[in-house]
């Protein structure tokens, strides 16, 4: 009697067991479903900016690792100039998801419209980062079979970054300068915070507000300074004891030999911050070529272009 009272009590406590796993497995089957669910429904709700098409001629990746002194060896880079590929890659790097990083970034993707114009720059760190995992094919192909290799050309500010690169041209040798049309011409940049307080309205009209009181600035400046061009950026947000509002920056860049003593102080007299005057004597052109010798564009280099002051890689 005993033995069957026992058997019959385990042949209960499987049957529970078993009721319990199945109970468990539906419960997690029907929470995984409703969380699917509302994903998709915020999806619908909330779908994501859709990527705009790039204007980007062509794009470069490059190692950002540094690599202390100067080897035998120049950077390698990787070019990409088909249209389609191109289109490929920027969808990619829109995906990328990234943050800042106290070990830095390892690669630098940079989507140029042309030699002196840069659309989008995204530097990941191969590590942390969280991009798409095709991204990790033009790393592999930048290290095993990169097309180029980058030198750095010291150049005098009398020589405008358009005429190096057109010179380079005759040559067929891609000449880039990352910091644009005026990186040879005197500059200061000057910026500005603007706030929400609970009775204004939004963000984006904070930003419009901005733009509009900035050029109205460069505008009545211009007419005491000759501004050759300048640079605006008024999208990143700041915060300050629980307040959010925009930060305005912008850059004016201004004709060769133009005295800028006085300037930081017509500046701050309007309300803005100001930095101090930047008067470069040389700037920097990165030259993209598919030859890995440094003596043999050394020569080149300094056989056609005699104002290159320095070659650097």
């Amino acid at each position: 009697m005993t033995t069957h009272n026992t058997e019959k009590e385990t042949e209960m406590k499987k049957a529970e067991r078993k009721a319990t796993v199945f109970t468990c497995g539906y419960l997690v089957f029907v929470v995984a479903a409703v969380i699917i669910l509302l994903l998709i429904a915020f999806k619908e709700i909330f779908p994501p900016e859709p990527i705009q098409p790039t204007e980007a001629q062509f794009v470069t990746f490059m190692n950002l690792r540094p690599r202390g002194s100067q080897t035998d060896t120049p950077y390698s880079v990787l070019l990409i100039s088909d249209s389609e590929e191109i289109d490929e890659i920027y969808i990619l790097a829109s995906k990328a998801r990234y943050g800042n990083h106290a070990c830095g970034f390892d690669y630098g993707i940079t989507f140029w419209t042309d030699e002196m114009s840069i659309e989008k720059s995204t530097d990941i760190n191969y590590d942390c980062d969280s991009y798409p995992r095709a991204l990790k094919e033009y790393f592999t192909r930048l290290q095993e079979d990169p097309t180029h290799y980058a030198y750095y050309l010291d150049i005098p500010v009398q020589i405008p970054p358009e005429d190096v690169i057109e010179d380079f041209a005759t040559l067929d040798l891609l000449a880039t300068c990352a910091s644009g049309p005026y990186a040879n011409l005197p500059s200061i940049a000057f910026w500005i915070e603007y706030y929400l307080s609970d009775e204004e309205g939004s963000l984006d009209e904070l930003q419009v507000e901005m733009n509009v009181e900035i050029n109205a600035f460069i505008d009545d400046l211009a007419l005491t300074y000759p501004i050759v061009g300048s640079s605006i950026e008024t999208d990143r947000k700041a915060y300050n004891n629980g307040s959010v509002g925009k930060i305005g920056k912008a850059i004016l860049y201004f004709e060769l030999g133009t005295d800028l003593s006085t300037i930081s102080e017509a500046i701050t007299a309007t309300g803005f911050d100001s930095g101090e005057p930047e008067i470069p004597k040389t700037y920097t052109i990165r030259l993209l070529t598919e030859n890995s010798n440094p003596d043999e564009i050394m020569n080149l280099i300094y056989d056609h272009f005699n104002y290159v002051l320095d070659v650097r890689w």
